[in-house]
């Protein structure tokens, strides 16, 4: 596992020969802006304070890279997003009232929506196991080639997938994971409280902020939901969690890569240390 922080400005010429003197990999992007990818926190640290204030600040990311090795060992991984993504819900300006039931959901942050009804979609991707390109980051589809020799092992259901017009997308569901009852301690991980209904949502980035991925004491078989609910501005999202032997399979048939997953664990103490401190979680 590499910790990777990445920074992006429209760094000088002889910043950039700096830091390529200390071994910082600097992609200089077709814009002005390059990126700096750095895996020593001292260099981090250096090239950070010696250019904040000449920079005004600059864009900064950070995440955790894992060997192939530490994905296919782990019991359970988070897929984080597909390979592939193809459209959007439609229509574009009331695929939520028409997907969903909003009766009993916050106005705000949309907590306590239920699907009501199936998805419908201008296009497919030409991936057996893809996703929208945005706004619904826990919808997923698959082809019938790809379900019935993955998912359908485990006993996932699907729903059928409409197009614009109310015509079912033959070859094609959305896959309709179970979600998992039991709650998880994400004491590491920063949240917002809606202040229409009250209820918590942790944030999306957090995925990548912290190396690895809290297990459940007894994972549901194959793949699920985590009950604990993401997302910031109208956007919910529920994590999925796959198994390692469910993760082999849609590697070997290439329609997943270790990239796109974090590996879970039931120790994560040992990655984010002690919940002692992180006595007092700040809200966003």
């Amino acid at each position: 596992m590499k910790k990777i922080h990445i920074l992006k400005s429209r760094w000088e010429p002889d910043d950039i020969a700096y830091m390529r003197r200390q071994g910082v990999q600097v992609k200089e992007g077709t814009t002005a802006i390059s990126s700096a990818r750095i895996e020593d926190d001292d260099v981090y640290y250096d090239v950070k304070n010696r250019f904040e204030r000449k920079y005004n600040g600059f864009l900064e990311f950070l995440y955790y890279e894992y060997t192939r090795e530490e994905i296919l060992s782990a019991p359970y991984c988070l897929l984080v997003r597909t390979l592939h993504f193809a459209g959007y819900p439609r229509p574009l300006n009331s695929y939520m009232s028409k997907t969903f039931d909003m009766s009993n959901a916050c106005p705000s942050c949309h907590m306590g929506r239920n699907q009501k009804g199936p998805f419908r979609i201008a296009k497919v991707a030409k991936s057996g196991f893809w996703q929208f390109y945005a706004w619904e980051p826990s919808v997923f589809f698959v082809s019938d080639k790809i379900y019935e020799s993955v998912f359908a092992n485990y006993g996932i259901e699907r729903i059928p997938v409409k197009r614009t017009s109310g015509e079912i997308v033959e070859g094609f569901s959305q896959l309709v994971f179970p979600v998992s009852s039991e709650p998880l301690d994400l004491y590491a991980y920063e949240y917002e409280i809606c202040p229409n209904c009250g209820k918590k949502r942790f944030l999306p980035g957090e995925f990548v902020n912290h190396p690895y991925f809290p297990l459940h004491n007894t994972p549901l078989r194959g793949g699920y939901a985590v009950k604990e609910v993401f997302g910031q501005g109208w956007i919910v999202s529920q994590p999925i969690l796959l198994s390692a032997e469910l993760i082999a399979m849609l590697i070997e048939l290439k329609e997943i890569d270790c990239n796109l997953l974090i590996p879970c664990t039931s120790n994560i103490e040992q990655y984010w240390g002690p919940k002692s401190d992180y006595s007092v979680n700040h809200p966003k």
